[in-house]
């Protein structure tokens, strides 16, 4: 899981933190004069590496637990759906690379080099083309909108949500900006790009009140695609449209060996902050939680449990033992300078030392029983279709009529887990589900469920967690059931033994600074 503070990756409080696939510059840019790092050390990820971090710091770039299909995604800019073909390993085997450049090099820079390193180090060959990809089109039917009188900038107050209509109050709104607002007002509608076909020029004033696609049913609530019908009088439909892709010709698994030397030129990291400062906080709640690419750390008003969960990497609460009631409430600011560049992984055991030192901590880790979500062999006969192919590893989620279909191919059970904790967050909350099946072939399968606000609105709370056999009068399945039903397995709550950071010692007073 992704190292987190008050519930956010410390990769993402790096300034310059940039998700898979959405940060470098795009490819209409003017092109920048092809680049290669200074350095780059490239390994595969230790085992039970399960999450991508990508960030630059200062003059490196480092990622963390990344895929080929990860690598690719950022290295040119696109989404997992615009990258055609590989081998099966591409969204499965994990790396691990820290490289080099410039201090002054610009973003578009940065991909150009990191597209020249998979080719010299993976030997990765592309080809680029267009086909037919998921899209929604917008288009013009009996117009509704009311044009904007005046000028000013274009901007959508939404409110609502949860059991309430979802209401987007929008003003001096082109089409051609209103379909990207709409994708993010509306996220669980689109498995594709929003694209506008409307032709309109102008500028428009208008509402559009909504259902949440997760309160959705057969029977109730207001979907977009007719709240754009009916209060805009647009047409907002699914066509599959031409689209640029990127199609993965070869692509080599194992890198080939860092230089020579490697190790003697990038030097061993710093071990602890050159200055750092620990105090009681004034504040009530977290404040600012940042990382320089300064290689300066601003973090106030944390808890203790918060820093250790961050620096530990525990990302529950059942993974943290021996906590004491004060440590949830009492709060402190952290401020440290180390150099530019500090490695990611560097600076997380630099916050253990700190602890170490100014609060005393001691800890030791151990495995005890926590709360997982188990999959496990069911009642019926299993019902997976082994994979008889070399198709790429992976899951792809669509949504249709109030439901999600999540869709895999050449895909064992163990990669399942691991993927299906993202797209179904609302049935298993922050526990690890963990495989218990025993299987151990690649299946294709597919399994569809309703969302847990539509089973919480028609069965209630307890079924959605398991405790109800209620009938659902949409006929929507939990997430448990659908794997019941398609895959013939169980998916359930129990104990199992995982790795707990247990805390054996802790001031509650820090050291003088």
């Amino acid at each position: 899981m992704k190292r987190a503070f008050t519930g956010v990756s410390l990769a993402a409080l790096i300034c310059t933190a940039l998700p898979a696939g959405a940060a470098f510059a795009q490819d209409n840019e003017p092109p920048a004069k092809p680049a290669a790092f200074d350095l780059a050390d490239v390994h595969a990820s230790k085992p039970g590496v399960n999450d991508f971090n990508f960030f630059i710091n200062g003059g490196s770039v480092e990622v963390r637990g990344g895929t080929m299909l990860d690598l690719i995604e950022t290295a040119f800019s696109v989404h997992e759906n615009e990258v055609i073909g590989g081998p099966g390993w591409l969204n499965t085997d994990r790396f691990d690379i820290t490289a080099k450049a410039p201090t002054a090099s610009s973003e578009e820079q940065l991909r150009m080099m990191l597209q020249a390193l998979l080719a010299d180090r993976f030997k990765l060959a592309i080809r680029r083309e267009e086909r037919p990809l998921a899209a929604f089109v917008l288009t013009v039917g009996n117009l509704k909108m009311k044009k904007s009188s005046g000028k000013g900038a274009p901007e959508c107050a939404t409110s609502g949500g949860g059991q309430e209509m979802l209401k987007s109050v929008c003003q001096h709104m082109p089409m051609d900006q209103f379909v990207g607002r709409l994708r993010m007002m509306a996220g669980g509608y689109f498995n594709g790009p929003v694209i506008d076909r409307t032709g309109l020029k102008d500028t428009y004033d208008f509402t559009l009140s909504w259902t949440g696609r997760g309160q959705l049913t057969r029977n109730s609530g207001v979907s977009v695609f007719d709240a754009v019908d009916k209060q805009l009088g647009l047409k907002l439909e699914a066509q599959p449209q031409p689209m640029p892709v990127i199609v993965v010709v070869s692509v080599n698994e194992k890198p080939t060996d860092n230089p020579p030397g490697m190790t003697r030129v990038l030097p061993p990291p710093p071990t602890e902050f050159e200055v750092a400062s620990v105090r009681v906080s004034k504040l009530t709640e977290p404040g600012a939680e940042r990382v320089l690419k300064s290689g300066r750390v601003d973090l106030q008003g944390l808890t203790l449990k918060d820093l250790i969960k961050a620096a530990y990497d525990v990302d529950e609460d059942d993974r943290l033992a021996g906590v004491p009631g004060w440590m949830e409430s009492d709060r402190f600011d952290v401020e440290a300078n180390t150099q530019p560049g500090v490695p990611f992984d560097a600076l997380i055991a630099m916050l253990q030392k700190l602890l170490a030192e100014r609060f005393k901590l001691v800890v030791h880790r151990e495995d005890r029983p926590v709360p997982v979500f188990a999959l496990t062999p069911g009642k019926r006969s299993v019902k997976l279709k082994e994979s008889d192919g070399p198709s790429r590893s992976e899951c792809k989620l669509s949504i249709g009529d109030g439901n999600r279909t999540y869709a895999c191919t050449n895909t064992t059970m163990e990669q399942f887990v691991a993927r299906v904790r993202g797209v179904a967050a609302g049935y298993v909350g922050a526990h690890p589900v963990v495989d218990l099946t025993g299987l151990k072939g690649s299946y294709d399968f597919a399994i569809t469920w309703a969302p847990i606000g539509r089973i919480n609105a028609s069965r209630g709370a307890d079924a959605a967690g398991g405790g109800s056999n209620a009938s659902d009068p949409t006929g929507g399945l939990t997430v448990f059931e659908a794997v019941d039903k398609y895959l013939g397995l169980k998916l359930a709550e129990q104990k199992y033994p995982m790795s707990v950071v247990v805390i054996d010692h802790v001031n509650r007073t820090p050291t003088e600074n």
